[in-house]
């Protein structure tokens, strides 16, 4: 992929770059690709972070939100794929079956690193550049884990009109949906943390980072790297910025910094629930309902069968 570096701007005061790049660990090699999956212009692309040992979380997505034959319902394109990296198998027959997965699938994306939780944001990167490499013609780009419930219905009803959503619109342009930002324009979205998010120093912690990695006392404007939604712009400008950025092993605070570095502020969602049961303290628990009807993408169903029992009370119109 050729992009030339002076298309972005990686700094806030004016001034060019000038130096050289200080991580280049990031590639955009890939062991394998379902490349059948962008043959054709998309409205959104969705990459699904896995890994190989939750093939029940991907069953699970495949017979729900990203299903094929609900996929071709909606008015606008749009396909997905998973994306993960090399697993480490104490059996060779668990990576036969995987293996046997990817064939019969034909929609998923094994990058060239190891795959573990301290790798997330090489995970990340990966698919940031499959997306600019391989998908030629996208509007946004919606990363998401696996594990999480989304209504695409309402992900293209807020990208559609972002600063109106929960209310809708149509916006019928010459008698074709349009995006009210289009993918050419800055826009990068997720839930945004309204309070200061202060670093975890304690080694037994999950999201563990020393002061040596990261020496201030906050974090820059958080984004979860749960959900996020880029522009096809946004992508390319995180792609070429990432290699100026020190690496560090969560996602979200790196993603954050290079975003900071860009100049670039988030969109916040107001409808991405990232617990189940952590709904918008404004509003009341009588309002669960019509928090779940608006909700982008929702986490903390827990188990594969809990996500498809929402799914189908979602689909039945139960919540509508």
């Amino acid at each position: 992929m050729k992009l030339a570096l002076d298309t972005v701007v990686i700094r806030c005061d004016g001034r060019n770059p000038g130096e050289e790049p200080i991580n280049d660990i990031y590639n955009n090699s890939f062991a394998t690709h379902p490349a059948s999956r962008c043959k054709r212009p998309l409205g959104v692309l969705i990459l699904i972070k896995t890994c190989f040992q939750n093939k029940q979380k991907r069953d699970a997505l495949r017979d729900t939100w990203a299903n094929s034959k609900y996929l071709e319902q909606l008015d606008v394109p749009v396909e997905y794929a998973f994306i993960l990296g090399h697993g480490v198998y104490n059996d060779i027959s668990v990576k036969e079956k995987f293996m046997e997965e990817v064939t019969n699938h034909q929609d998923i994306i094994i990058a060239n690193f190891v795959d573990t939780y301290r790798n997330n944001t090489f995970k990340t990167l990966a698919g940031l550049h499959w997306g600019l490499e391989y998908c030629k013609d996208y509007e946004f780009l919606f990363m998401v884990d696996d594990d999480m419930y989304v209504s695409l219905h309402n992900l293209i009803g807020f990208l559609r009109q972002p600063r109106k959503y929960p209310k809708r619109g149509n916006r019928k342009v010459n008698g074709k949906y349009e995006f009210e930002i289009p993918g050419r324009q800055i826009f990068w979205s997720g839930f945004v943390y309204n309070e200061p998010v202060f670093p975890k120093r304690d080694r037994k912690n999950k999201w563990f980072i020393t002061w040596d990695e990261y020496p201030f006392k906050t974090f820059p404007s958080l984004v979860p790297g749960a959900a996020i939604i880029y522009s096809r712009n946004v992508t390319q400008q995180f792609v070429l910025a990432s290699p100026f950025v020190k690496h560090l092993n969560l996602d979200d605070v790196y993603l954050s910094l290079v975003a900071a570095k860009l100049c670039i502020k988030p969109f916040p969602i107001t409808e991405l629930i990232l617990n189940k049961w952590n709904w918008n303290p404004k509003r009341s628990k009588k309002d669960k309902p019509y928090q779940e009807k608006n909700a982008i993408a929702v986490h903390g169903l827990e188990t594969p069968p809990k996500l498809i029992q929402f799914w189908k009370k979602y689909e039945q119109g139960i919540l509508s």
